[in-house]
C-alpha cells in the first residue's frame, strides 16, 4: 500500500475506529469467491475496543519494510497471495518470488484465504512441507472428522 493511502487509513482509524473496522473487513473480503461468508466471519471478530494499541501497531506496520529481511531468511518459506486481494495485490508476489522463495497466487481468493478456504490452505501447507521435508516429514495431519491428529505418511 502506498504511504499516502496508508496514512489516510491510519487517520481514519484514529477518527472513526468502528466505521474504519467495517471498511477494513470489507477490503479483506473483497474479491474472494466466498466474499459474503468471509465478511460475516470477520465482522464476528469485531474487537471490543480499538484503542491506542491499534494505532501503535499501525505505526509499526507503516514503518516496516520486510524486503531486506525476506532476503536473509535461511529456512524454506511459502508465501500465499490471493489473486483478488485488494490490500496486498498479487503483483507483489513477483517481488517476493524474485527473492528466491516459494510463491503461489491463489485463484478466486482475496486477502483472507485462511478464512474462505481453510482446508485448501492446509493442503497447500502440507504439500509445501512434504516437498521441503521429504516423504516422511514427521508432522501431524489434522483429521477434521474425528478431531485427532494422525501421523503423516
Amino acid at each position: 500500500m502506498d504511504r499516502e493511502t496508508f496514512a489516510t487509513f491510519r487517520q481514519s482509524v484514529h477518527d472513526g475506529p468502528q466505521s474504519t473496522w467495517e471498511t477494513f473487513c470489507g477490503l479483506q473480503a473483497r474479491g474472494d469467491a466466498a466474499m459474503r461468508a468471509v465478511l460475516k466471519q470477520l465482522k464476528q471478530w469485531r474487537p471490543q475496543s480499538i484503542d491506542g494499541a491499534w494505532l501503535q501497531a499501525l505505526d509499526c506496520l507503516g514503518n516496516l519494510d520486510n524486503r531486506e529481511t525476506l532476503k536473509e531468511i535461511s529456512v524454506p518459506a511459502l508465501h500465499l497471495f490471493g489473486e483478488k486481494d485488494t490490500l496486498v495485490p498479487a503483483a507483489a508476489a513477483e517481488q517476493v518470488r524474485a527473492l528466491g522463495t516459494a510463491v503461489e497466487i491463489l485463484p478466486g481468493c482475496g486477502h483472507a484465504p485462511q478464512i474462505s478456504r481453510p482446508e485448501w490452505i492446509a493442503e497447500k501447507l502440507r504439500e509445501f512441507l512434504h516437498q521441503t521435508l521429504g516423504a516422511n516429514p514427521g508432522f501431524a495431519r489434522y483429521n477434521p472428522t474425528n478431531r485427532r491428529s494422525t501421523r503423516a505418511r
